[in-house]
């Protein structure tokens, strides 16, 4: 009896999952990337002070990269699992290796007529090779592990208008360098409003706007069990912002313009108090059998409180701009090219924000993704 109730059990199981719906890609990329940054306890220069410009360099390298998604659906309600693996080899500088991961999933239900409810934990471990060990040019912080749990209330209003409202909890901890340990609680509100127009060509409007606080910790250790010193420091921002956007009704074509308005506070220091305004445009396109995405952006950044010479306000302007092109081989086969260009400029004559800098690095790398 309990090896029958096992077998009708296990087809059950095994019936769910083939109706089930699991997707593999993976691939490899070759690429050259600026601004990479070293591992200061690798390079050895006899009788030299190690600067903060002699931690950085360019270097070609091979990204490996692997992900899948399983999705389930009962009727209104959808399951979705996946994970994300990527990997960094770089060749001229072999200390400065990443690596990261996710895990993800998302659980959505109509629970309502014309009502939606989401809930979408995900957990994050990225790495890089600097992080291993103490560095004693500067504290850097691109070695994290991250939690994030956003929950989603989806509205709809008929006519093609949707309300969403999202809160989210997020934990992020960096790794320890040279005796010391930073990570933060954030709380995230959004509110989005959309309205949508079908045609020849499709329209959308979105409007939203949102809070988002951080609680930051930073300890000193005396020894590495007992914290010597603890710093707190608190971060709030607000953000309000459109998007307008422009598809065809083949969906082969598709701009968008998004601009948005946020104000960020530093407590109880106020010294990274700043205001910022980004405008961009994204253009999605086919052309022939490839798809071409293509993103532009600026902002414009001003400090309320840091000054550069002459008791100016310090500001800062960024450019971005990146093109991805996707072009299928064969089945399942697919060639894509990517390029990304970040470029920063300001009213301080020197540019000396290593840690700053680390996190705008241009690139440009080729590949192919394989579906299995």
């Amino acid at each position: 009896m309990k090896r029958t109730i096992t077998c009708i059990l296990a087809i059950l199981f095994f019936q769910e999952f083939a109706s089930a719906q699991l997707r593999v890609k993976t691939g490899v990329y070759q690429g050259y990337e600026w601004n990479i940054f070293r591992n200061p306890e690798t390079l050895i220069q006899s009788e030299d002070t190690l600067g903060r410009s002699d931690l950085w360099s360019n270097s070609n390298y091979n990204e490996l990269f692997a992900n899948t998604d399983f999705l389930k659906r009962w009727g209104s309600t959808r399951l979705k699992l996946s994970g994300d693996l990527r990997a960094n080899v770089y060749h001229q500088q072999n200390s400065a290796q990443k690596e990261f991961y996710r895990v993800y999933a998302s659980f959505r239900t109509k629970y309502a007529s014309r009502k939606y409810f989401e809930f979408s934990p995900s957990f994050s471990r990225k790495t890089q090779a600097p992080i291993d060990q103490s560095d004693l040019i500067f504290r850097s912080r691109f070695s994290y592990s991250q939690v994030l749990a956003p929950l989603h209330f989806d509205f709809y209003l008929k006519k093609q208008r949707w309300l969403r409202f999202e809160a989210s909890y997020r934990y992020k901890s960096y790794d320890a360098t040279d005796n010391d340990k930073t990570h933060y609680h954030g709380f995230e509100v959004q509110a989005l409003y959309s309205k949508r127009w079908k045609g020849r060509v499709t329209s959308e409007i979105e409007l939203f706007a949102e809070w988002n606080s951080r609680n930051q910790t930073e300890l000193e250790f005396a020894t590495q069990t007992s914290p010597e010193e603890i710093k707190k420091r608190s971060f709030e921002s607000y953000t309000v912002g459109s998007n307008l956007s422009f598809q065809s009704k083949s969906k082969s074509f598709k701009i968008e313009f998004p601009v948005s308005y946020k104000v960020f506070n530093d407590s109880p220091s106020e010294r990274l108090n700043y205001s910022q305004v980004v405008a961009g445009t994204k253009l999605s396109f086919d052309l022939g059998k490839a798809r071409v995405i293509q993103n532009f952006s600026g902002t414009l950044r001003d400090f309320t409180t840091l000054t550069v010479a002459d008791e100016e306000f310090l500001n800062y302007k960024f450019i971005r701009s990146s093109t991805t092109v996707t072009v299928p081989i064969m089945d399942r086969f697919n060639y894509i090219a990517k390029a990304s260009l970040i470029r920063r400029l300001s009213n301080r004559a020197t540019m000396s924000s290593s840690s700053f800098r680390g996190y705008f690095s241009s690139y440009i790398e080729t590949g192919i993704s394989i579906g299995l």
